[in-house]
């Protein structure tokens, strides 16, 4: 019933397709090299094209973890693309960019952990002091007003996450790099 939905019905008015009847006349068959070649073309246009897919992806993220998981995703699907004719050097080059993809994840993976890390060691000092008054039979009065005194280690920690975030920016920017630098090879 749910497929319904999604599948259009048979029309009871259209007849199944005919098979063409065999002509006297052949088409010529294409050459191993040229399938090999075409083959080739549409592996590496999906790999880059889940390239460019990818970091579109990563200029609105916000979620470290999330965005690994993209990584992790788009390398299984490197992996999963078709390889019948397609060249050694393209498989290569798919390899390679979904080994840097998983890379990329791993990284990102980590740096939500520093940074949550980072967050547990966040402290807070606070101290109270209640205050006081003071009356003698002299007809002296004081008095002291409560106070409270927060110390924390938070500019320390927000330091330090900044300086992960900076570190890991830093390598996942290199692996971008050689990325690029793998496609643009490929494509010559």
């Amino acid at each position: 019933r749910i497929l319904s939905l999604i599948v259009t019905p048979s029309s009871p008015y259209h007849a199944p397709p005919r098979p063409v009847a065999e002509t006297s006349k052949t088409e010529p068959q294409p050459t191993p090299a040229a399938d090999s070649r075409v083959a080739t073309q549409k592996y590496v246009k999906a790999v880059n094209g889940m390239i460019d897919d990818l970091q579109r992806a990563n200029r609105r993220a916000k979620d470290y973890f999330k965005t690994a998981t993209w990584h992790d995703n788009f390398a299984r699907k490197i992996m999963d693309l078709p390889r019948d004719g397609v060249s050694p050097e393209a498989l290569d080059y798919g390899q390679s960019i979904a080994s840097k993809f998983r890379a990329l994840g791993a990284s990102l993976r980590g740096q939500g952990v520093k940074i949550n890390a980072e967050q547990g060691t966040l402290t807070y000092d606070v101290n109270y002091t209640p205050g006081w008054a003071s009356v003698n039979i002299w007809g002296g009065v004081g008095y002291g007003e409560p106070a409270v005194n927060v110390t924390s280690n938070l500019r320390e920690v927000r330091e330090k996450q900044a300086a992960a975030i900076e570190q890991g920016a830093d390598e996942r920017e290199q692996i971008w790099l050689m990325i690029e630098n793998e496609r643009a090879d490929m494509e010559r």
